[in-house]
Order: C-alpha cells, then structure tokens, then sequence
C-alpha cells in the first residue's frame, strides 16, 4: 500500500513461465542476486516457489510486511536465501501518513517474527523534507536497533507520479546533513550494511542505472534503467535480456556512467537532470505509468536543485576529502572500454 510502483496498476501480472524465463535468462548471464518490490511483493502467489527453485541464488524483497505471518517466516528461515526489507518512514506517525493507519505497529510485529526465527531483516527509509528531523535524531536510529534491524537503505523522496510533490523533495541543506549523519553509523559499524541510494553513489563509481550495476523491470515489462527512472525503450516480453542490455538506451547509459567526476552527484535526475533528459529523448524512451513524466515537468525545479545541491557536493568532495579518497573511473561498463 502506498509504494510508487502501484503506478503501473495492478492489472499487470508475470505468470509464472514468464518470471521464471526472465530469472533463467540474468541466472544464465551470471547473476545470482535478485531484489522484488512492489505493491506488495507477497501478493505474488509464486513468490516463494522461486525462492525455492533458485536456491542458490539470493533475495532481497522490499515489502511491508503484513502478509509475514509465521507460518511464512518460518517458511523463510527454512529456505535461508531471503532478506526482508520492511518499508517505513520513519516512526509511527509518518509510517501510517503514507502507508495507512495500523502500519507501523505490524511491522513491528513482523520483525519480531522474524527475530524469532532468525530471518535476515532490514529497512527501507524514504526520507523526505517532513521526516527529516526524524531521521537526524538517534532515538529514531536508536529504535531499528532495539527492533533487530540489520541492514539499512535510505531513499529520498522523487517527484514522479500522478500527484507527485515537488515540496516533499528534500532540500540541497537536508540532504548534506543526512550525509553525515548516515556516514558516521556507516562507518561506525551501527548496523551491519547501512546506504543512501545517492549520497553513497561516490562507493559505486556513481550511479548503477542502465545495466551497469543493475536494471529495472517493470509490472509491464518495460526494461528500465533505474526503478526511480520509470522510462522504457524495450520489453522482456518482446525482446531477450543480453539484447536490452545491449541496446543504444542501455549502452548509452554505461557509456556515461558516472555522469560526473564528482561522485557526490551521481544520479542523472536530480543531480544531472540534463543526462536524463538526453537519454530518454536519443531513443524515444517512453513513460511507464501516469505521471511518469512528472521529471519534465519539474525540470526547472530539478535544474535549480542540482545546481544548489553541487554547491554542497562540491565541499564534500573538495574541502572534506571525499575526492582524495575516490575517483571517478570512466568507461568502465561498454565493451572494450569503448
């Protein structure tokens, strides 16, 4: 409930031959790491038989945890290939503002579930520029301990969708400051994985979109660069993966990574919103769901936000060392270095 991939609609289905051809295809490629949102991940009636016919593969699903009950979680500890990942936002009231009234207080029951019987568990946060306060405070952090969480992913909010919000966006000032608050548990060992899907992209070499790293697929199909870049040239429907991967949306996306040589600004929406635009116009990229297209419409909004947050980057990587510790590294991805 509440996540942005219910865009697509909930009309749209994988059987299970098809989910299993497009798991077969990336295991033939070498990939043994998978990771399923929703919606509702759970809802897929399928969804644990692939946990067991890819057993030696590994699993990472972003759910909301309401449909853990412990016959399931039990299920989950049996087959040790899976990582829970539990969506909040933060405590119970901004939990239960997006996600619906009761929320939080089941992901608490689901994650003493999952202690119980010893099921990896981690959490997804969606910052934002009305949670902010709360993620900066250590009784927030403090709480993910006490409640047996291991791992940690932080997102900030993106304005896209039906009734995207540009006012939600975190501020260039926000941003910096949970930068450092999220360095100091990550360095400091807090939990076991902690990262904020842009402000750690300077430990990917920037940004993993495109088939560098990593690729979207979408309820429809469509073959994304980035779950958070809802545009699509291909679809797996129509067309092998090794060919998406090849493909000049795709190809474009690897020769260009990373989009700066200031890792601090990895991502090509918020911190390079021109390289967005680029690509999804070269190939005539098309929006995946109502909304989709929010990117263009805030384009001035998103060209003023990058230009604020580089001011901030720019003392990350020049005056407090990050650039001395890392490097941009180019042509990484294309065949050949080409």
């Amino acid at each position: 409930v509440g996540c942005y991939s219910m865009l697509y609609g909930n009309e749209y289905h994988f059987t299970k031959d098809e989910m299993y051809n497009i798991l077969t295809q990336f295991y033939n490629l070498g990939v043994r790491f998978f990771t399923f949102t929703g919606g509702e991940p759970f809802l897929y009636k399928y969804m644990y038989e692939i946990f067991e016919d890819f057993n030696d593969c590994y699993f990472m699903i972003y759910t909301n945890g309401t449909l853990l009950k412990e016959n399931k979680v039990k299920k989950l500890a049996e087959l040790g290939n899976v990582a829970i990942t539990i969506s909040i936002e933060g405590g119970e009231e901004y939990t239960d503002w997006r996600r619906g009234e009761g929320v939080f207080q089941k992901t608490c029951e689901t994650r003493k579930l999952l202690k119980q019987y010893g099921v990896l568990t981690g959490a997804s946060l969606m910052a934002t520029s009305e949670n902010h306060a709360e993620i900066m405070s250590d009784e927030f952090w403090n709480f993910l301990v006490d409640e047996n969480v291991e791992y940690v992913w932080t997102f900030q909010y993106m304005p896209t969708g039906a009734d995207a919000n540009f006012d939600l966006v975190p501020t260039p000032k926000q941003r910096y400051e949970r930068f450092h608050k999220l360095e100091v548990m990550r360095k400091g060992g807090t939990f076991a994985f902690l990262a904020d899907f842009w402000n750690h992209g300077f430990l990917v070499n920037g940004c993993m979109s495109g088939g560098s790293n990593y690729l979207h697929i979408n309820a429809k199909g469509g073959a994304e660069p980035c779950v958070f870049q809802p545009y699509a040239a291909d679809n797996v429907r129509d067309k092998p993966i090794i060919d998406i991967l090849r493909s000049k949306f795709f190809e474009g996306y690897k020769k260009d990574i990373p989009f700066n040589d200031n890792l601090m600004q990895p991502c090509p929406i918020i911190d390079n919103p021109e390289e967005f635009r680029k690509h999804i116009q070269d190939v005539g990229a098309v929006p995946q769901y109502e909304g989709a297209d929010g990117y263009l419409k805030f384009g001035d909004q998103l060209d003023s936000l990058a230009k604020e947050w580089e001011k901030y980057a720019i003392k990350i990587w020049d005056e407090e060392g990050y650039g001395d510790q890392y490097t941009a590294e180019h042509k990484c991805y294309t065949c050949g270095g080409k």
